[in-house]
């Protein structure tokens, strides 16, 4: 399903100057996809899950871009890599050169511009001269003055400054979600089947509306005729389901309006079929000629077949 708040978002990329849906971190510290959460209008709350839909019909691509990483402790996003003590747990922890005695590799107790004849070894009690002393880079803690072979991989937090082990971060990945080859194609369909269908009405003399608020929730087209006091409720998919369907006749009982499924693509399961049929849902399928009615074997309000016959008529006709 692709809400009416989703379609305007997509329309937006298209025709605006950005080439993706792009991720950042919310306050929150989760992943946000602010163009088209600006568009989402309650009936798609998660923007990650609404592209991923899109990916999965080919209308978008997925491309990895980078990982984030969130505190645990404060949500904040943008941890900074840092090295630890092991024995104290202090970040002060730098590289520096050490002298080192190379018979037994302790790193003896002396700055290296310091280093005289001969300097005692605290480990094996020898005395060594300066010839046989080696200069290595060692790590260093300032926090308990000890010298670390190996310090331990820490992320510290920019906002609240704690810190913790790399695996106990919330670790993101970030994709970004351009257009596919065949989004354009697809976007165009979405579209023309609305506009078609609402010109099928206009012509026979019901008032539309596209992307129209309903009793509080937004749908693809609102249709009225005021003489007859007749409503039809249409929502557009490439594969209703059973929530959609729900929603659609909850919306089209609160305005006392038949509800109408304008599918695109997919097949519908046999939840959806049951709740068609159940709930009186006409539903008609884009065609290669335009439109026609699904050939499902439901149940419709008496006095609907007419009128329905005459708008997929209108609309399958290859004059029109």
């Amino acid at each position: 399903m692709v809400s009416p708040g989703v379609l305007r978002a997509v329309v937006e990329l298209r025709d605006g100057e950005s080439e993706a849906f792009e991720p950042s971190i919310d306050s929150a510290g989760r992943i946000s996809y602010p163009d088209l959460e600006a568009h989402l209008d309650g009936r798609e709350d998660d923007p990650v899950a609404v592209l991923e839909r899109l990916t999965d019909r080919g209308a978008f691509d997925s491309r990895f871009v980078s990982k984030a990483y969130v505190c645990p402790d404060c949500d904040t996003e943008g941890m900074q890599y840092v090295t630890a003590c092991p024995a104290c747990e202090s970040v002060h922890v730098v590289r520096e050169e050490a002298v080192v005695h190379p018979s037994c590799g302790s790193i003896l107790d002396v700055a290296p511009e310091d280093v005289g004849d001969g300097v005692p070894c605290r480990t094996c009690d020898e005395t060594v001269e300066r010839r046989w002393l080696d200069r290595r880079r060692r790590h260093r803690c300032h926090g308990c003055d000890s010298w670390i072979d190996e310090p331990e991989h820490r992320l510290r937090c920019r906002r609240c400054e704690a810190t913790c082990p790399p695996e106990e971060s919330r670790e993101l990945p970030l994709y970004r979600y351009p257009m596919a080859g065949t989004g354009e194609r697809w976007l165009d369909r979405q579209l023309e089947a609305r506009r078609s269908l609402a010109e099928a009405l206009e012509a026979r003399r019901y008032e539309t509306e596209l992307d129209a608020t309903v009793s509080g929730n937004h749908v693809h087209l609102l249709a009225e005729d005021s003489l007859f006091d007749d409503r039809l409720v249409v929502d557009v998919h490439d594969g209703p389901t059973e929530d959609d369907l729900r929603q659609l006749v909850g919306t089209a009982a609160a305005v006392d309006a038949r509800p109408v499924v304008l599918s695109t693509g997919e097949s519908l399961g046999e939840g959806a079929i049951e709740l068609i049929d159940a709930e009186g849902v006409t539903v008609l399928t884009v065609t290669d000629d335009g439109l026609s009615r699904a050939s499902i074997d439901v149940d419709r309000p008496a006095g609907t077949d007419s009128l329905l016959d005459r708008v997929v008529s209108a609309i399958g006709s290859p004059e029109r």
